[in-house]
């Protein structure tokens, strides 16, 4: 008993989290089922699409939307395969995405705390970082959606965490449980979410740049293998080398200005294809102004503390340059928003790079600011004005929240209703539908 509450005592930072992350959850879902009739609905048909598909993996072997053939109809196979496999263990249950998701969402709360604690001692601190991880992700949004970006954090956090340490350490790069972990991170990170590959390519480059060659193949042959096996039994199945979802939304880039290899190969040799590079970073900034606060931020940061310690293999800096470059790419080639779930990982991340380097810089703004009045001034405005750039991301938040209730009364008043009806009617009949996830789940 009393070494149950030393550990109470010692963690609280995350038990608060925890509670917080559960309570907000809890409450918005049952402000949702208020308005479905006390059903328990996703915020997304999408989610309905890897259930359907898990549930024909669990009762028919089938990779498919029906259970009729092979369909590459879901963006995230690693998650599919586990919802397949927990609908195998414990039966086909509406309600175990979410329970999943509350899970892993807890794990990735875990998994930021226990990795920044051996460098941030101030509980304080601490606590007001997990809060920022829940509340400005927003994780109870993602776990609303039932799908599988909570688990693409967690494996974000614990790459991150595990390279930013090798990239600091000789001795951890050299030991073999630290590259293998780090090999199946990589495997497991594109398989959940495929713009992983940024953030991959990335780490490759600088472990290449430490002199670890074998390392690097390592890591990349792992990132590369999982999807020229999904490639193969794809295509053998007749259908295409990637996801149909993902082919359908790369077919036009956001901008509607960059979305070809060709202009990725030729954007230095060309000024009108390098001028419309600079434009989709520009619009995708102007979209998610939150991303742009995390990436400025980050940026300097980066300069401020190497200006203090003069050492670029710092895990720090590594991973703030990492976070950089991830979050360019994926304004570049990816999307942002649609439910705030696109980019909630670069969201997270961004937070969990901030953090050490943010606590060093702030002690010693701090130290400075005692020694008179006029830099206690100085240090406060500077601290007010920085205080700015978490608006956009508050403000994200704010918005994301009451949407879960409006959200999941849409799925079940539209692709809920037109599942229960064709299950009435229509069992085993060939139909037509813009959506799939709802229907293919229930008939």
């Amino acid at each position: 008993m009393i070494e149950l509450q030393r550990r109470l005592s010692v963690h609280w930072p995350l038990w608060i989290a925890l509670a917080v992350l559960w309570m907000l959850t809890v409450t918005f879902e049952y402000l949702a089922t208020l308005r479905t009739q006390g059903k328990l609905i996703y915020t997304l048909d999408d989610a309905y699409i890897h259930m359907a598909m898990a549930k024909n993996i669990a009762l028919h072997g089938v990779y498919g939307v029906t259970r009729y053939e092979f369909s590459s109809s879901s963006s995230s196979p690693l998650w599919t395969l586990l919802l397949g496999l927990f609908y195998w263990t414990f039966g086909v249950r509406e309600t175990l995405p979410l329970v999943l998701d509350l899970l892993i969402s807890s794990a990735a709360l875990g998994a930021v705390y226990f990795t920044l604690r051996r460098k941030i001692a101030n509980n304080y601190w601490m606590a007001l970082i997990l809060l920022a991880v829940v509340v400005l992700t927003p994780m109870p949004v993602l776990i609303s959606s039932g799908m599988e970006h909570p688990l693409h954090i967690v494996l974000v956090i614990l790459f991150a965490g595990l390279f930013g340490k090798t990239m600091d350490d000789d001795e951890a790069l050299r030991k073999p449980s630290n590259v293998i972990f780090l090999c199946l991170l990589c495997a497991g990170l594109v398989m959940t979410r495929f713009e992983s590959y940024a953030i991959v390519f990335i780490a490759v480059v600088f472990t290449l740049f430490r002199g670890r060659w074998k390392t690097a193949f390592g890591m990349a042959a792992s990132a590369v293998l999982p999807l020229v096996v999904y490639q193969a039994i794809s295509v053998a199945h007749g259908s295409r080398w990637l996801p149909n979802s993902i082919l359908i939304r790369g077919d036009v880039h956001h901008t509607g200005i960059f979305n070809s290899a060709e202009s990725v190969l030729f954007v230095p040799l060309s000024s009108p294809n390098f001028g419309n590079f600079i434009l989709g970073w520009w619009h995708g900034f102007i979209l998610a102004p939150y991303l742009g606060a995390l990436v400025g931020a980050s940026a300097l940061v980066l300069a401020i503390s190497w200006f203090r310690s003069k050492k670029f293999w710092k895990s720090e800096h590594v991973l703030l340059l990492t976070y950089v470059a991830a979050a360019a790419a994926h304004l570049q080639f990816g999307r942002t928003g649609h439910f705030y779930r696109y980019d909630a990982y670069l969201v997270t991340l961004g937070i969990f790079v901030l953090s050490i380097p943010l606590s060093e810089v702030f002690a010693s703004l701090v130290r400075w600011m005692v020694k008179n009045v006029s830099r206690t001034l100085i240090g406060s405005v500077a601290i007010l004005l920085s205080l700015q750039m978490l608006f956009p991301l508050m403000t994200r938040s704010f918005l994301a929240f009451p949407l879960i209730p409006a959200a999941s009364r849409n799925i079940y008043e539209q692709q809920y209703q037109m599942g229960l009806f064709l299950k009435r009617y229509y069992q085993g009949k060939a139909v037509a539908a813009n959506d799939i996830g709802a229907i293919t789940f229930l008939a």
